[in-house]
């Protein structure tokens, strides 16, 4: 539906709906793995010629101290803002 319409709504919140559904608390995504996931995704985008460009070296000394840790994200949002999934 159009951008703000009742139709657009409805799709967002079924795709969040299924979204949240399909979380598996089996193979909790932590924060160390989408840290590693995101850093292993900038090595390859992050290369000019065959050779890499530094913005993955300064992402990885930015994520430097979330890379030391490993909680799960589940039920985080940003700014620590916690939900009930």
């Amino acid at each position: 539906g159009e951008y703000g319409s009742q139709e657009s709504k409805a799709a967002y919140q079924h795709l969040i709906a299924r979204w949240q559904s399909e979380q598996s608390s089996n193979f909790p995504i932590t924060i160390l793995g989408l840290c590693e996931a995101f850093m292993l995704g900038a090595r390859q985008y992050y290369v000019h010629h065959g050779e890499p460009t530094g913005e993955a070296e300064d992402f990885k000394c930015a994520l430097r101290d979330v890379l030391r840790g490993s909680q799960p994200i589940h039920g985080h949002a940003p700014f620590g803002i916690t939900y009930d999934a």
